[in-house]
């Protein structure tokens, strides 16, 4: 169905950053919109495009009410992306926590993209390095790269974790970063 791939290519463009994109593949060759979105799907996708636009506060309000509709992990996980582009470190910590439990539901569903296990180690450790929490940021750097370590080399969160983790084994008072 032309409607459901729409939707899907909505959502995949809006969560890349590509909000007008986004927007556009909503429009049908006819012209006319698609307006009458399921109340989960509109919110996933909006939360998307306020992340991307770096609208925080509207990415969480967003994410969270899609959250509550359909418990769903993908959600979750640009859930707490939000959390820690907002910075609400504890708020991070917990929602990637929770991700990283979810390892067996991640992997049986199939309908999750299997990279949120890996990736919500990664995350967790940005949120663990910012709060100063440097043994476990140390920690959750090493399974995100062992986890990836037969995966693309030049994928740029690899290439930061990499860097990341050198730089907190090399300076044992080392605090979180900027970035």
């Amino acid at each position: 169905d032309d409607r459901d791939t729409r939707l899907e290519a909505a959502a995949i463009l809006a969560c890349a950053g590509y909000p007008q994109d986004s927007d556009r593949v909503l429009t049908l060759p006819s012209g006319q919109t698609i307006t009458n979105l399921v109340a989960g799907t509109k919110t996933f996708i909006d939360g998307c495009k306020a992340l991307a636009l770096g609208d925080h506060a509207t990415a969480i309000r967003e994410f969270q009410a899609s959250y509550d509709i359909d418990d769903d992990l993908e959600t979750q996980f640009f859930l707490a992306r939000a959390y820690l582009a907002a910075r609400r470190w504890e708020d991070a910590r917990a929602t990637f926590k929770d991700l990283v439990e979810s390892k067996g539901r991640i992997i049986a569903d199939q309908a999750y993209p299997p990279v949120i296990w890996s990736l919500a180690h990664y995350y967790l450790a940005i949120a663990y390095e910012e709060s100063g929490e440097r043994d476990e940021a140390i920690s959750y750097y090493s399974k995100f790269l062992d986890d990836w370590k037969n995966g693309d080399r030049n994928l740029k969160a690899t290439i930061d974790a990499t860097k990341r983790l050198a730089r907190l084994r090399g300076s044992p008072n080392s605090r979180g970063s900027s970035g």
